[in-house]
């Protein structure tokens, strides 16, 4: 008797139920994503400390004590610089909050390809918004290194 070894292409896996002696029939190995940070298992990346962003490339369990830990160095940045604006906004909004829920004007800063823009917004959140014009246009020129942070905007200059 003789026999052949069958192996399946990287992504693939014989479909057992359509393939027959004379024919191998292969299909897509579907891939089940986690549908809870727990089903992750493991994470590992970049965390952030009080003074620093540490690199953990060895994984760690998906327990609350890694909850901090980021997939990129650029989004570990980001979540920084986004703590570091929401103490600055607060002293230039002196006490104002966004209404998202009210169709009133907001005016924002926001990403454009790699560029930033600012303009007008009524009821589509975002983080960086202000009460006037004059407030977001003065935040962005006194800030702006940090807000590109925040974007993840790589500087190419």
């Amino acid at each position: 008797m003789k026999s052949t070894k069958i192996t399946a292409p990287e992504g693939y896996e014989i479909d057992r139920d359509k393939s027959t002696f004379d024919e191998i029939v292969f299909k897509e190995v579907k891939k089940e994503f986690a549908q809870s940070w727990e089903e992750l298992g493991y994470v590992s990346g970049w965390w952030l400390l009080a003074d620093m962003i540490n690199h953990c490339p060895d994984p760690g369990p998906t327990t609350p004590n890694h909850r901090n830990i980021f997939a990129t160095e650029a989004q570990a940045k980001s979540a920084l610089a986004m703590a570091q604006l929401s103490q600055l906004m607060k002293e230039v909004h002196e006490g104002w909050v966004a209404d998202w829920y009210a169709r009133t004007k907001k005016y924002v800063i926001t990403r454009h390809v790699n560029k930033l823009i600012g303009c007008c917004n009524d009821i589509t959140y975002r983080f960086l918004a202000f009460e006037t014009a004059e407030k977001r246009d003065n935040f962005l020129a006194t800030h702006e290194a940090l807000i590109r942070v925040y974007f993840q905007i790589e500087d190419t200059e």
